[in-house]
């Protein structure tokens, strides 16, 4: 227990692998989600049609985006976003 007496609170940070779809154009993305201390908010904006593809606030961050392929386009390779 802390000196002041207060509960220490100690927060897991599995990552957790999510997957999302531009709405514009269907390209699939891939991030790593991670539950944080503090406040996070950001957005993400499709590679190809510049469609926002997520936006968060809260207590998750999502970080390490990959960039999939677009419906009916399997032979297209995945990649990291430069």
């Amino acid at each position: 227990m802390p000196a002041s007496g207060g509960t220490l609170l100690q927060m897991t940070a599995t990552p957790t692998t999510v997957v999302f779809a531009c709405p514009k154009c269907a390209a699939i993305y891939r991030a790593t989600q991670y539950q944080v201390p503090d406040m996070r908010f950001g957005t993400f904006n499709c590679l190809a049609c510049h469609t926002q593809v997520y936006a968060w606030n809260g207590l998750y961050d999502f970080v390490d985006w990959e960039v999939g392929f677009r419906a009916g386009d399997a032979d297209m390779p995945v990649g990291k976003k430069s």
